[in-house]
């Protein structure tokens, strides 16, 4: 519902991430992706980029705003600095495999807790 209302907005959103390309490409192919994504917009590790705050950096170009524009869901306390260094205004934490304290202590603004959901 979340990203069907960015659409419905016209807010611009991507997906940059560490992943490589057979990754991604798995995650589109299984999670059908591309209703909400453009994969010409995906950010993913092809080599070029040292770091993901540069990956974040591509992925505002790409969507034609500033870094301080964009808001970042991260999981991950890397990925949490990663978005800071980028510039990020907003950097919301998504506490699945990390607990939401530590996602907070370690620079999210806002967390989302989900839980896990066995099959």
């Amino acid at each position: 519902a979340f990203l069907d209302r960015l659409l419905e907005e016209k807010i611009p959103f991507t997906i940059a991430t560490a992943s490589g390309k057979n990754k991604v490409r798995f995650f589109f192919e299984h999670l059908e992706l591309e209703r909400w994504f453009d994969p010409e917009q995906v950010v993913y590790n092809d080599g070029t980029l040292p770091e993901k705050p540069e990956l974040y950096l591509k992925a505002a170009k790409r969507l034609a705003v500033s870094p301080e524009e964009c808001m970042i869901f991260e999981d991950s306390v890397s990925g949490l600095e990663s978005a800071r260094q980028a510039g990020s205004s907003q950097i919301i934490g998504i506490s699945f495999m990390k607990p939401a304290e530590a996602l907070r202590k370690d620079g999210a603004d806002e967390i989302i807790r989900c839980e896990y959901l066995p099959d």
